[in-house]
């Protein structure tokens, strides 16, 4: 039991620094895109919510140590994010589908977002510094670029894991022959 939180504890560090390190350091459109909600997301629909909100926090932690935001920011938004998803997911989606997992990432990526920039500028405000958030066109555009390449990619990730799992068959309905006397 040990050998498998340990396990996972480098894993979900793995994934957190490979986001911090490696995606932050990428071009201006895919340094938006954010390896750790799609994950989150994934844990999400095909785990427990139990195992979401320990990765949650796990990665939160990893992203906390590493960030100049207020210690906590990113684990406290991370944590409500995955309540908020898993609250969607039960009560207004219904299966797990492209389409629910495409709304689940839209729907996460927005919640962190403001929920991390609202922390870190509350923060801020109450130490008398400068707000982050900006209100101009860049700002938005970069995270309109940063949800489109999520979305792009949780499209492919759900199909890479449709086609390599034997989890999920495809439904297709019958339809049944009329044959009309004659």
């Amino acid at each position: 039991m040990y050998l498998k939180i340990l396990n996972q504890i480098i894993f979900f560090s793995l994934i957190t620094l490979i986001q911090i390190g490696f995606v932050g350091a990428l071009p201006v459109w895919f340094s938006e895109f954010n390896l750790v909600l799609l994950i989150l997301v994934f844990f999400l629909g095909f785990n427990k919510l139990k195992t979401a909100l320990f990765w949650g926090a796990g990665m939160g932690i990893v992203y906390d140590l590493y960030s100049f935001a207020p210690s906590g920011a990113y684990t406290i938004s991370m944590v409500i994010t995955i309540f908020l998803a898993y609250f969607l997911m039960e009560n207004f989606l219904t299966n797990r589908s492209l389409y629910s997992f495409l709304v689940l990432a839209s729907f996460t990526f927005f919640c962190f977002e403001f929920f991390s920039y609202a922390i870190i500028n509350i923060s801020s405000l109450a130490l008398n510094r400068e707000f982050l958030f900006i209100f101009n066109k860049s700002f938005f555009l970069h995270k309109m670029y940063g949800l489109f390449l999520n979305l792009f990619l949780m499209s492919i990730f759900l199909y890479l894991f449709n086609f390599f799992s034997f989890r999920f068959k495809p439904v297709f309905l019958k339809k049944k022959k009329i044959i009309a006397a004659k």
